[in-house]
C-alpha cells in the first residue's frame, strides 16, 4: 500500500470479519454479502481452493484476541511492512504497530505528492528520505532568507547550505483561476499540498491529495455562558412551568395551580442547584467561535462512519453487538412513565367517569401530588439517564451486516424477589397497611372521578 491507511483498513477489516473470512477460506468460497462484481467473483473463484487445516489455524489464532500483535502469528514470515507513516499519517502508523509488533520494521516508501514523486526512503525503518532530482521542477530558497522573490534551481544550490522548497500550484474553475503558494505548507511534517482560498468572509483549504475542502468562516461566532447557578434557576422555572400547564390542563383552579407550583418550585429550586453545582462556570462570559464545514466529495467516495463495535458473551457464543444507549423511543418512554405515576389516580379517574375531562376534580389527588411531584425529577434520573446507561439496547450484527435488537431473558432470581416483596405486603403485620393503601387510593380516585359532592 502506497499509504499506511489501505493496510490499517485491511487489518480492521479482518479484525471485524474474521469468522466469516474463516469459513470462507474453511469451504473455498467467497460470502455472497461480500460486495464485489460478479465477473471479480467468478475470476477469483477460479484460483480459491478450500483450506479446512488453515482456516482452523487462523481461526484459533483470532479468537485468542487482538490485544497482542497478531500479524506475527498468522504470517511468521512477514519480514518488512511497506507504506508512509510519516508525518499525518504517523497515527496510522501506530495503530499498525498494535498489529504488527515493534519487530517488524516498516519501509516508508517514499515522499509523495499528487504533482510529483519528490523523493525516496533511504533505510528501512528510517524517517529520512532522499530527493529525486529528476521528480519535478523545484525551486529553492535559503532559509534565512527575507525575500521571497529570489528563489535558486537545484544546480545553484551550495553544499552545506540549508534551504526549503517553494511551490506554486494553479487551481482552476470555471470562471476563477487562484494562485496558491504552498510554500508555507511544505514546513508540515509530511508533503500533503494544501491550498488556501478566501472568499465572502470564509476561507477554504483545499487537500491536493484527496480534493477534500474544509470551509472556516472569517468570522466569529459568539454565544454566552451563564453561571451554574442561573442555569439551576431557568431549569426550575420550566419545570415549574411544565407542572402548571399539566395540571391547567386537566382542568385544575388558578389557586390549586399557583399554591402546587410554588411548592413544586421550592422543591425543584433545591433538586437542580444539587445538579448544577457541580458545573465550573460560575460567572458571565463570552465564548467566541468561528463555524467550520467539511466535505465529504473527492476523488473518492468517502467511507461511512463505522459505529463501535463490541463483542459479548451470549449464550455461550461471542457475539459481535452494538450498544445503543440514547433514542427518542427511550426518552419518551422515560417521560411517559414519569408522567403515569405523576397522575396516575387522574388516569384511573378518567376510565372510571368515562373520560369526561370536565368531571375531573384534581384536589381530590392532592395527597397522591404532594408525593409523587417532588419524586418526578427523581423519576426522570431513574428512567432517562441512569437506567438508559445501565442497561444499554443490544444489537447482534449478522453476517450480512443487518442489526437484529436482542433482549436478553429476566434473571428469574429478580421475578422470585418481585413475587416474594408482592406476597410479603399482603401478609401480617404489612396487610393491613396494604389494605389501608390501596383504600385511600381507591378514594382518591373516586373523588378526582367524581368531585366532593356539593
Amino acid at each position: 500500500s502506497v499509504f499506511l491507511t489501505g493496510l490499517v483498513d485491511l487489518m480492521d477489516y479482518i479484525r471485524d470479519n474474521y469468522e466469516m473470512l474463516c469459513r470462507d477460506i474453511y469451504s473455498g468460497q467467497i460470502n455472497k454479502n461480500v460486495k464485489i462484481p460478479e465477473e471479480v467473483r467468478s475470476a477469483m473463484m477460479q484460483y480459491i481452493v478450500p483450506d479446512r487445516r488453515r482456516a482452523k489455524e487462523l481461526l484459533a489464532e483470532f479468537r485468542e484476541g487482538f490485544d497482542t500483535p497478531v500479524i506475527p502469528r498468522i504470517w511468521p514470515k512477514m519480514s518488512w511492512v511497506g507504506g508512509i507513516g510519516t508525518g499525518g499519517f504517523f497515527p496510522y502508523a501506530r495503530r499498525m504497530r498494535k498489529y504488527s509488533g515493534k519487530n517488524i520494521p516498516f519501509n516508508n516508501l517514499c515522499y509523495a505528492a499528487s504533482e510529483s514523486l519528490i523523493a525516496v526512503a533511504r533505510h528501512m525503518g528510517d524517517e529520512s528520505y532522499v530527493l529525486i532530482p529528476d521528480g519535478g521542477f523545484y525551486e529553492f530558497l535559503p532559509v534565512d532568507s527575507a525575500d521571497e522573490t529570489k528563489t535558486l534551481g537545484i544546480d545553484e544550490l551550495e553544499v552545506g547550505e540549508d534551504y526549503r522548497p517553494v511551490i506554486q500550484k494553479t487551481l482552476e474553475a470555471k470562471a476563477v483561476g487562484v494562485n496558491a503558494d504552498a510554500s508555507d505548507v511544505l514546513r508540515m511534517p509530511v508533503l500533503l499540498p494544501v491550498y488556501y482560498i478566501a472568499f465572502d468572509g470564509y476561507m477554504a483549504a483545499v487537500n491536493g491529495q484527496t480534493g477534500k475542502v474544509s470551509v472556516r468562516a472569517c468570522k466569529e461566532s459568539k454565544y454566552i455562558i451563564l453561571p451554574w447557578w442561573l442555569k439551576a434557576i431557568f431549569a426550575t422555572i420550566a419545570g415549574t412551568a411544565c407542572v402548571a400547564l399539566g395540571l391547567f390542563a386537566f382542568g385544575a383552579g388558578t389557586d390549586l395551580i399557583a399554591v402546587a407550583s410554588g411548592c413544586l418550585a421550592l422543591v425543584f429550586l433545591f433538586v437542580f442547584f444539587a445538579a448544577y453545582s457541580q458545573e465550573r462556570e460560575d460567572t458571565f462570559g463570552l465564548e467566541c467561535y468561528r463555524r467550520i464545514f467539511t466535505s465529504k466529495g473527492g476523488p473518492s467516495k468517502e467511507k461511512p462512519v463505522t459505529k463501535p463495535v463490541f463483542f459479548m458473551d451470549i449464550n455461550g457464543r461471542r457475539e459481535a453487538v452494538e450498544l445503543r444507549f440514547t433514542s427518542g423511543l427511550r426518552v419518551l418512554r422515560a417521560l411517559g412513565i414519569t408522567f403515569g405515576i405523576v397522575f396516575l389516580p387522574v388516569i384511573f379517574a378518567l376510565v372510571i367517569n368515562g373520560l369526561n375531562f370536565r368531571q375531573i376534580e384534581l384536589g381530590g389527588s392532592a395527597v397522591w401530588f404532594c408525593i409523587t411531584v417532588p419524586l418526578a425529577p427523581v423519576l426522570l434520573v431513574k428512567f432517562g439517564r441512569m437506567d438508559i446507561y445501565d442497561n444499554p439496547w443490544i444489537y447482534l450484527i449478522e453476517e450480512n451486516g443487518e442489526k437484529r435488537r436482542y433482549r436478553p431473558k429476566r434473571d428469574p432470581k429478580e421475578t422470585r424477589e418481585i413475587l416474594m416483596f408482592i406476597k410479603d405486603c399482603f401478609k401480617p403485620p404489612l396487610l393491613w397497611v396494604s389494605l389501608i393503601m390501596i383504600l385511600l387510593f381507591c378514594t382518591m380516585v373516586y373523588l378526582t372521578a367524581f368531585g366532593f359532592g356539593d
